[in-house]
């Protein structure tokens, strides 16, 4: 009686296949909470990739029609998707928001780059923001007829370059809606006493349409 008590406690337990309530609770918030994570990661990921290709358009297009002597002046920062051509008084003369021969042939190269990336990523660019900065040097008084402070310069100079890539896009009105001019004077400039090189630029930001909204 006892040796057939001490068999039964040494069979094993029949083992459970369905999962208990819990463990389907479980598996069901970490498949909710993944679908959370895939749907916030994946599009800055497109968007990502998207503005670097529209970049790397930009700058083949910039290394092969721009000006040699320009070569050491724009930057392009594929993180923020911004190309910065720097010190405008290559790009314009003093006081005046009309490109200047040299500039007039970097902002051609630009907008080459531009043309194809539109043409091959346009549905995915929300806009394209051309910025004017200014130093603290103040306007001189011949050029204050027309332009009373740094702000009517910058936003003029930002104009002027919109005009120019427009003309080489042959003014498509599909291109044209994505540009937007916006000047900042001398705000925005890292020395308000000393006129710095690096205050002197145009910015152009590619907002893609995630990075936008």
């Amino acid at each position: 009686m006892q040796s057939s008590i001490l068999r039964r406690s040494k069979e094993p337990e029949g083992f459970n296949f369905w999962p208990s309530f819990a463990d389907l609770c479980v598996a069901f918030i970490l498949f909710w909470v993944l679908i959370v994570i895939l749907a916030i990661v994946t599009p800055a990921f497109s968007e990502g990739v998207i503005r670097r290709k529209i970049l790397e358009q930009v700058k083949v297009a910039m290394d092969d029609n721009s000006p040699a002597a320009y070569e050491k002046y724009w930057t392009i920062d594929n993180d923020t998707g911004t190309i910065k051509l720097m010190d405008t008084k290559v790009l314009f003369s003093s006081g005046s928001a009309d490109l200047s021969e040299q500039g007039t042939a970097v902002i051609a190269a630009l907008a080459q780059g531009l043309s194809g990336a539109l043409e091959d990523h346009g549905d995915n660019v929300e806009a394209i923001m051309i910025e004017g900065f200014a130093d603290c040097e103040p306007i001189g008084a011949q050029a204050m007829r027309r332009y009373p402070t740094n702000w009517e310069l910058s936003t003029a100079r930002s104009s002027s370059v919109i005009r120019q890539i427009l003309t080489v896009l042959d003014d498509r009105p599909e291109f044209a809606r994505k540009f937007c001019a916006a000047g900042y004077g001398s705000a925005r400039a890292e020395s308000l006493t000393i006129p710095l090189g690096t205050d002197r630029r145009i910015e152009i930001r590619i907002l893609t349409r995630s990075s936008a909204s």
